[in-house]
């Protein structure tokens, strides 16, 4: 989230070139999508906890290139960040079935519940984190980035203790599956919706920050 929130005001730092400012945002986004496929192909073979652990090291990684291209006021540095926490951000959409395989049938429920809670928790104290953290450190926007990486250095930690769990292997006949789901008209609804809602929050999330720095707001 703190990613979300900051990653268009320092392209538009870094950039003499304005329009390119919401590049490093939707080069995040593109490595979210684009490693959602393979790390679930990942723990299919190697288990749930390295490819957690391999989604947080990404973040790792992505905070200290990101930071990096802060601290040297390098565009293209900061932009080759955004791709790994993009994954990281990915493999953090996986942790509530990890958190289902930890505990037996009758607290999967509740542990489900947890790791929403904390992931609604986080959405409200990311903006107050991220706000104190662009300006931690002398250079703007550098200490923000290395919360990120500690962040996930934290994560990392937490997920060598889980149990090596692996997710369910895909069922036979797969892609039959997919044309007949596809096939019946309120999925298809379905899907346009959620992808015309996610693009306008996507859309929402990357303008709102410059627009509030624009307007002078803090």
């Amino acid at each position: 989230m703190i990613g979300i929130t900051l990653t268009s005001l320092v392209g538009a730092q870094l950039t003499s070139i304005k329009a390119l400012a919401t590049l490093p945002m939707a080069l995040l986004v593109v490595g979210n999508l684009g490693a959602v496929q393979p790390l679930s192909m990942f723990m299919q073979r190697h288990g749930r906890r390295f490819g957690l652990m391999l989604g947080a090291a990404a973040g790792i990684a992505g905070g200290l290139i990101c930071a990096a291209g802060v601290w040297l006021a390098d565009f293209v540095v900061f932009c080759l960040g955004s791709l790994p926490i993009g994954l990281y951000m990915a493999s953090v959409m996986y942790y509530r079935f990890a958190a289902q395989e930890a505990v037996g049938p009758e607290a999967k429920g509740r542990a489900t519940a947890y790791v929403i809670g904390g992931g609604l928790l986080a959405a409200l104290i990311a903006p107050s984190l991220a706000l104190w953290s662009q300006n931690a450190l002398p250079i703007p926007f550098l200490g923000a980035y290395l919360v990120i990486a500690l962040l996930a250095f934290i994560a990392l930690l937490c997920l060598a203790g889980l149990p090596q769990g692996v997710s369910a292997a895909p069922r036979t006949g797969g892609w039959q599956s997919a044309r007949n789901l596809l096939a019946r008209p309120a999925i298809r609804v379905a899907m346009l919706l959620t992808g015309i809602g996610h693009g306008v929050m996507l859309l929402v999330m990357n303008a709102t920050p410059l627009a509030m720095q624009m307007c002078g707001f803090p």
